[in-house]
């Protein structure tokens, strides 16, 4: 099984900010899995995917990791803060 470590390493040789699971959670490479989830699966762990950070323009404490390099829009926005 990978390490952390080693996930991380790959996230950013591989050019995302951290991981997502769609609909579910996200974390970032620097504190992976904070929930202590940490299974096999996927191309990392846990089954989620490597994606990038975006910074909630309404309030810079909350963020999001999404497959798309591009910034949500509002209605996305709104909904991630549900």
């Amino acid at each position: 099984m990978k390490t952390p470590d080693e996930v991380a390493t790959e996230l950013k040789r591989d050019g995302f900010d951290g991981l997502y699971y769609p609909g579910e959670c996200a974390c970032l490479s620097n504190d992976l899995a904070p929930c202590g989830e940490w299974e096999e699966g996927g191309d990392y762990v846990n089954g989620c995917d490597g994606g990038y950070k975006h910074i909630d323009p309404k309030d810079e404490t909350n963020w999001c990791v999404s497959v798309s390099k591009e910034q949500p829009d509002e209605e996305t926005w709104e909904n991630y803060r549900l």
